[in-house]
């Protein structure tokens, strides 16, 4: 049995939100709470990038950083603290109240339970309760609370200006009238237009999406940085356009409040549902095409329908940007093009960038982002078209052009920047066999 929930906690600023959640804990769960915020001011900010933590019975609760489980010692007084079957089952309880009598009356071997909270300045965490022979175990993904900004991720040069054209595709600041939008400001009150007077009405243009669109793809394991660095994406450019932006997440990860562009967030199994007569990838797309938006993220695709959905969205002019386990670019293309083999111009019509994410310790043990990049020219759209990877390789092999960036040409800028070490490149290329070369370092 599969349950979910999400539990959002957003009071306006992180001080407020803070005690509305401690609050919500009450004092028995109190602990858990303090563990989030102890994990988040003593560690992120120290540039240890944590993306996974471990809260298992009777055990020092574990901090994962590039998938290296470390423990983490919590002190209760002078003692370590180390949590109960109770405690741990408590806080599931607490956030879904109608496992309470299940669980007085079961031994919870065989169940995994999901659920989500968002939490104003601290971050959002995906949990996962299960039991295993060791006892009630907490699975918890971690993503920070603050989109980082778009030059804050990393990204090359030649990336970043990608997106920028993305921004000017969507974003239209001068006539043709035809393309201009409208804010209607009324200047009057309401006892005037009760009156049935005719207000002063001022027309101020604004910017407004226009045709355009394709499909941008990332690709990583889980913990690459892939999700984080998607939101800094968009929120880039709802910050710089003022054309609808919808999110369809599972489950929502991220916040974009207070941009230009409207941002709506929406989490699949909740806020869109399958139901007898369509599918989730179905609902979506139905959903989305009322809209009529400028730019569309699809969280993470898992199953072969929601890919074709993402690709024909992009086809319709929209901007789509999704996200797919995988490692390398070729790994995830090659995926795609199976299920458009007898269309494969669907595909290569809508790819306009492919960027597969890892990450590194530097010699500082801070986490740095690696990126294998590559934007289709002409010349491999046209051979993507018909079906055809030997371009594609061949880009990657011998990493040609400006539009491709290899993940040796990310490892080369560290080594020649004395930022990383020689094991560290081992690592990372081991993780690559097969789709970068092997040089000395």
């Amino acid at each position: 049995m599969r349950q979910s929930n999400h539990r959002q906690f957003k009071e306006g600023n992180g001080e407020k939100t803070k005690e509305v959640f401690m609050k919500f804990l009450d004092e028995r769960e109190a602990w858990f709470g303090h563990l989030l915020y102890g994990i988040k001011y003593g560690w992120l900010q120290n540039g240890c990038g944590i993306t996974e933590i471990l809260i298992r019975e009777m055990q020092p609760t574990a901090v994962s950083v590039l998938k290296a489980y470390l423990p983490c010692y919590v002190k209760h007084g002078e003692q370590e603290f180390l949590p109960t079957k109770n405690q741990i089952i408590g806080v599931v309880q607490r956030f879904i109240p109608t496992t309470i009598q299940k669980y007085k009356d079961s031994d919870m071997i065989g169940e995994s339970i999901d659920f989500a909270i968002q939490v104003f300045g601290l971050g959002t965490f995906r949990v996962n309760f299960s039991y295993s022979n060791d006892g009630g175990c907490l699975s918890i993904r971690y993503l920070p609370y603050d989109v980082p900004k778009l030059e804050e991720v990393g990204y090359p040069p030649i990336y970043r200006k990608f997106i920028d054209t993305i921004i000017e595709d969507v974003s239209v600041k001068s006539p043709p009238v035809m393309q201009e939008s409208f804010f209607i400001q009324i200047n009057g009150d309401a006892e005037m237009c009760s009156k049935n007077q005719t207000p002063e009405i001022s027309l101020i243009s604004t910017s407004v999406p226009r045709a355009g669109g394709g499909l941008i793809l990332h690709i990583g394991p889980t913990g690459s940085g892939k999700t984080t660095a998607l939101a800094s994406e968009i929120r880039h450019i709802a910050d710089n356009t003022a054309g609808l932006i919808l999110t369809y997440e599972d489950p929502v990860e991220f916040l974009h409040i207070g941009t230009q562009s409207p941002v709506e967030s929406f989490e699949l199994g909740r806020d869109i549902k399958e139901n007898d007569d369509f599918t989730l990838a179905e609902m979506v797309q139905r959903h989305s095409l009322r809209k009529n938006p400028a730019v569309i993220m699809f969280g993470e695709m898992r199953t072969l329908e929601q890919m074709r959905t993402v690709v024909e969205l992009a086809n319709r002019g929209h901007w789509v940007f999704a996200s797919m386990h995988g490692n390398t670019v070729v790994e995830a293309i090659s995926a795609l093009m199976a299920i458009f083999k007898d269309e494969p111009y669907i595909l290569s019509n809508s790819l306009k960038a492919a960027v597969a994410h890892r990450l590194a310790t530097n010699l500082k043990g801070e986490v740095v982002p690696l990126f294998e990049i590559f934007m289709p020219d002409a010349v491999r759209t046209e051979s993507l078209s018909k079906g055809g990877l030997d371009d594609l390789k061949r880009a990657v092999n011998e990493n040609l052009g400006e539009q491709y960036v290899s993940f040796e040409a990310s490892l080369q800028n560290l080594v020649e920047s004395d930022k990383i070490t020689s094991h560290e490149v081992g690592r990372i290329r081991k993780m690559t066999l097969g789709n970068i070369t092997n040089k000395d370092v």
